[in-house]
């Protein structure tokens, strides 16, 4: 195999996995308030991105190749993935990822308390998202990599593909731990941790 090829495949990968970081992006339009209605629009419209492409697309590509049974015996497995993770993941500190913690001088202790449990379920819930896309991941950087083995246009094609999907992956988890730490940094380093999966799945 020609070296000059593997890397350029393995340099299409990198990028198609990078593109979470451009998802991450959007936390930079955020003012000091992580709660405020911007992050519920971002957070809205990354879901319904990631929703599309799931059922109009990964979807039915799958049952084109395996057929409908597996198809949706791997949709329940996924769901029940999220599911034992969901329960195995530990609330974090706010304390431990630099929280902005931002309670309103007129807020009452039951109020503050109910702000910090919110804050709690949101960065738990964007761990939760980070760890099960690294997952996801994992498969399409080798994906992509095969594919650009088999011919850049084609690899092309798929990367494009992969990395157009990746970018409000990125905005789901960037939104999600930012809305709960309030802490910017953070919520980018996490999101763009999540599309390293894809060169090392490429590399493996």
């Amino acid at each position: 195999m020609d070296g000059s090829v593997s890397l350029q495949a393995l340099a299409l990968t990198s990028i198609s996995g990078m593109a979470t970081g451009i998802g991450s992006c959007a936390v930079l339009v955020f003012g000091e308030d992580a709660h405020g209605v911007t992050s519920g629009r971002m957070l809205a419209l990354a879901a319904g991105v990631m929703l599309q492409v799931s059922a109009f697309d990964l979807l039915p590509e799958a049952a084109e190749v395996i057929g409908w049974a597996e198809t949706l015996a791997g949709f329940v497995v996924g769901c029940l993935l999220y599911f034992v993770l969901e329960r195995l993941v530990p609330e974090p500190d706010l304390k431990a990822f630099g929280a902005q913690l931002l309670p309103t001088p007129s807020a009452s202790g039951a109020a503050e308390s109910a702000s910090m449990t919110e804050r709690r379920r949101l960065l738990r819930t964007g761990f939760i998202v980070a760890l099960v896309l690294a997952v996801h991941n994992f498969p399409e950087g080798i994906a992509v990599y095969i594919s650009c083995l088999k011919g850049m246009r084609f690899g092309l094609t798929i990367m494009i593909s992969i990395m157009l999907h990746n970018i409000p992956e990125g905005v789901a988890v960037a939104c999600s731990i930012y809305a709960g730490s309030g802490n910017k940094k953070q919520a980018m380093f996490w999101s763009i941790l999540t599309g390293v999966a894809e060169p090392v799945g490429a590399l493996l």
